[in-house]
């Protein structure tokens, strides 16, 4: 069985596959919630969850450079007197790039 996360602006739909038994618990936790009225209190826990989880999920392209990579690409700028350019801070993907290339323009000198 399926459950759906939609983002609303862009109209992105993710569909989880989900087993059977989850997805009763989860009607059964929408159930209880109904009757409690603490349905915001599951939403904002299964959020919380969901905000750990989805980093995880991400290819390594884009995520955050490791403390490696910065430390490395730092000492890379200093010895070729370049700045660090914002635009490598963001991802995983774009720093592994930076650093080759001036890794390659590093041993050249």
């Amino acid at each position: 069985m399926a459950l759906y996360l939609v983002e609303t602006d862009s109209g992105m739909t993710l569909e989880l596959e989900v087993p059977p038994c989850i997805l009763e618990a989860l009607q059964a936790q929408f159930r209880l919630s109904e009757h409690d009225g603490d349905g915001g209190e599951f939403c904002r826990r299964l959020s919380a969850e969901i905000e750990k989880l989805l980093p995880q999920a991400l290819s390594w392209r884009l995520k955050e450079p490791t403390d490696a990579q910065l430390a490395f690409a730092i000492s890379i700028c200093r010895q070729l007197r370049i700045e660090l350019p914002d635009s490598v801070t963001k991802s995983r993907g774009e720093m592994h790039k930076f650093l080759a290339v001036q890794s390659l323009k590093l041993s050249a000198k």
